[in-house]
């Protein structure tokens, strides 16, 4: 029966001068000359989820702020109004300057003065 036990070797391979060392580590991730030992896997890594922005301040602006802006494009951080235009592309831009995490661009529809009724 053996005695060795693992820290009883890390122990020994403590002792070993650092190119002996170097080679014992070679051997072991290459496999050379060693049966049965298993290889490491590579770390795995994972992706970091991005986070969904809140859309809460978004909606309560556009609900108390739509009629002020019917017709024009906005970009909006949350509650705050970055940009507004009849131009896409303008607000686009003002949203990338401004730096804004995920804003939300949007076309504010005109509305009609009165609601459509069928005679």
């Amino acid at each position: 029966m053996h005695s060795a036990t693992v820290e009883s070797i890390l122990q020994q391979v403590a002792t070993l001068p650092p190119g002996e060392q170097a080679r014992l580590l070679t051997l072991l991730l290459n496999g050379n000359g060693v049966q049965n030992v298993a290889r490491p896997e590579p770390p795995i890594k994972l992706a970091t989820p991005i986070p969904e922005p809140d859309l809460q301040g978004a909606m309560q602006w556009l609900a108390d702020n739509s009629r002020q802006h019917a017709g024009q494009w906005v970009a909006l951080d949350g509650g705050r109004l970055i940009a507004h235009s009849a131009s896409h592309d303008k607000v686009v831009e003002a949203a990338k300057a401004d730096g804004a995490y995920l804003p939300l661009i949007t076309l504010i529809e005109l509305k009609p003065a009165r609601p459509f009724v069928r005679v």
